[in-house]
């Protein structure tokens, strides 16, 4: 179970959420599950659109120093939880800045009503990237995802910044640093376990 809520009040009288998503946990495991933030009305995608830079008349990509660093509150933004890139759950709109409080929770099917629920302060127009790992995240995981990565052209980049989901840029790389960090840990716990082989093996009595 995903679910957000609008402030740490909300969540603690346990209000309707605004966004609340539940699936099998199987059914998530290696995939990339983000959490974007996308224009809440034409009239704030149009807000957006006016602080990004024009195309270059020469051609040239537009440079990172070149784009926005802040939004300003008067525009709201809507949450989109997406799994692979297709929408799976949206809320209503928020003031960008503003602190809503994330909430994950796993049951298993023997007690459906038992949660063992995590919480996160998140902050409207930060996108975000969930990870799962259920058994272990492969090489073919990791290489996909670079592929798709690499693959984004320059030219591109402007183009998705204006639809501001995030989804392709930073989903991907916040997908790539939680499933390296999953990956990482893998490895280290077997070669303690591998060590621990060893020592045992060459244990004198």
């Amino acid at each position: 179970m995903i679910a957000l809520y609008k402030d740490a009040y909300s969540h603690r009288i346990e209000a309707t959420p605004l966004l609340d998503f539940q699936a099998p946990t199987a059914t998530l495991a290696g995939k990339k599950l983000t959490l974007a933030w996308v224009a809440a009305s034409e009239a704030d995608q149009k807000a957006i659109e006016a602080l990004l830079p024009k195309p270059h008349a020469d051609g040239s990509p537009i440079q990172p120093s070149e784009l926005p660093t802040t939004l300003p509150a008067s525009i709201q933004l809507k949450p989109q939880l997406r799994l692979e890139g297709e929408l799976k759950a949206e809320g209503d709109g928020l003031r960008t800045g503003s602190e809503p409080i994330g909430a994950g929770a796993f049951t298993t099917y023997a007690r459906l009503s038992d949660w063992d629920e995590t919480t996160d302060q998140l902050i409207v127009g930060q996108q975000s990237a969930l990870g799962l790992s259920i058994q272990g995240i492969s090489a073919a995981q990791l290489n996909t995802l670079k592929t798709r990565m690499e693959a984004t052209p320059d030219d591109q980049r402007l183009a998705i910044l204006k639809d501001m989901t995030g989804e392709h840029l930073t989903g991907d790389l916040l997908t790539a640093t939680i499933w390296g960090y999953f990956a990482n840990n893998l490895f280290l716990a077997r070669m303690a376990q591998t060590q621990g082989t060893v020592n045992k093996g060459l244990e004198v009595r």
